[in-house]
């Protein structure tokens, strides 16, 4: 691994410790661009319904920041999560992780949780 790829994890790995209560919980991360609206909704109804996996993960909600995204139903359907995640106090536990740079930050994201051994959902 690179360095360049090294600091870029550990940049990531910065950003989900700012997010969530127990960073150290495996994450469960969701690609919003590509991953379908029903697919977000089973993956977030399963983490919100099932409090053992909820205690043993978090879930990490990759948020692209353009324009077309956000005038998407995704961007809707993960709006509505976020919301779902504050009323029930699963906020702690929810990141909403904004997508800027998206080939560097998406590679050291899907990097983070393969060396975690979390789940990602990539489309």
């Amino acid at each position: 691994m690179s360095r360049t790829q090294s600091e870029e994890m550990a940049h990531m790995r910065r950003r989900l410790f700012r997010t969530l209560e127990h960073p150290e919980r495996c994450i469960v991360a969701i690609d919003c661009r590509k991953v379908s609206i029903e697919q977000i909704k089973e993956i977030a109804n399963r983490f919100f319904s099932d409090e053992v996996y909820r205690e043993r993960h978090n879930l990490v909600l990759a948020v692209p920041t353009d324009d077309e995204f956000s005038q998407s139903p995704a961007f809707d359907c993960v709006q509505a999560i976020k919301q779902t995640a504050f009323e029930n106090n699963h906020d702690g536990k929810v990141s909403w992780l904004l997508i800027h740079q998206r080939d560097s930050e998406m590679n050291a994201l899907e990097r983070l949780i393969e060396q975690q051994g979390g789940q990602w959902f990539g489309g």
